[in-house]
């Protein structure tokens, strides 16, 4: 038997829920095309887009956090971290991947809104 549609939307969609009332949000991994996003509702595709701001703001302080520690083993004649370096570049990478689907997400509200 072979699951609908909204079913393959559901195991696609890589949901973190936390908080509560005000300040739930939605953090979804995945990412969409934008006849996929077409299909979502307007309220869908506000938290989605919500989540993805939410993304870009938690990699910034792990980003400068790390940058901190490199820079600071720089300057006092140590070693870099490789590994502290490897994984600042990645989270730099991640959060950069980010704003194509933030504004792939933001024209889809916008034509809905013209």
């Amino acid at each position: 038997m072979r699951p609908t549609d909204k079913e393959l939307l559901k195991i696609k969609n890589v949901l973190f829920t936390f908080g509560s009332g005000r300040f739930d949000h939605h953090l979804s991994t995945t990412l969409m095309n934008k006849e996929e996003l077409q299909k979502l509702s307007t309220e869908e595709l506000k938290k989605k887009a919500q989540g993805t701001k939410t993304l870009i703001f938690i990699f910034i302080p792990i980003i400068l956090g790390l940058i901190f520690f490199i820079v600071r083993d720089y300057f006092s004649g140590s070693n870099v971290d490789m590994p502290s370096l490897t994984i600042m570049i990645c989270a730099v990478g991640g959060m950069v991947a980010l704003f194509p689907e933030l504004k792939k997400i933001q024209e889809v509200l916008d034509d809905r809104n013209t």
